[in-house]
């Protein structure tokens, strides 16, 4: 294959999968910024990969696992360096139709219900409720089998719903 159309491929794959992956990548880090430097250095390497791509998941799949293997690194080395924890930005999964109060004071259940989490918990029901992906594209980005996958988010929405519900009643 020529270089030229190696270009093209990777032009292509980025138009195709650049706004699914950064939205994920969004939601994950909380960070437009970071989110930004995550897409970049996903499609840079999933393009220097492109030989181990299988093609047993969807390329988006396969680059979001590729972001959130970057993600988690970032916040390794955060973690060494500062001992703090990117906190999660859930604008995007607010209702702007309850106005600004009731916008903040749901924000504000949700990042606390989320909180109560375990990472894998949050990032499969983010990838499932949030991003809309399917279960099967979930166990792939988490390097997990379906029937695993599937308890995961079970687990998740219990606790997250019991954390969400006792957080309103008080």
């Amino acid at each position: 294959m020529s270089p030229l159309r190696l270009i093209a491929d990777a032009e292509e794959l980025y138009e195709l999968h650049h706004r699914t992956v950064y939205l994920y990548l969004l939601r994950l880090c909380g960070s437009p910024d970071l989110a930004e430097d995550l897409l970049q250095e996903s499609f840079y390497r999933a393009i220097r990969g492109a030989a181990g791509y299988r093609g047993d998941a969807s390329p988006a799949t396969w680059i979001c696992a590729i972001g959130r293997r970057l993600f988690l690194n970032h916040l390794a080395r955060q973690k060494r360096e500062s001992g703090r924890r990117s906190e999660l930005d859930l604008e995007l999964l607010s209702d702007p139709d309850k106005g600004p109060e009731g916008t903040i004071v749901q924000r504000q259940l949700i990042a606390r219900a989320l909180e109560g989490l375990t990472e894998e918990q949050r990032i499969a029901l983010l990838l499932r409720d949030a991003d809309g992906l399917s279960y099967q594209e979930i166990a792939d980005v988490l390097g997990r089998s379906l029937p695993n996958t599937k308890l995961i988010i079970h687990r998740a929405r219990v606790r997250f719903r019991d954390r969400y519900v006792k957080q309103g009643e008080a």
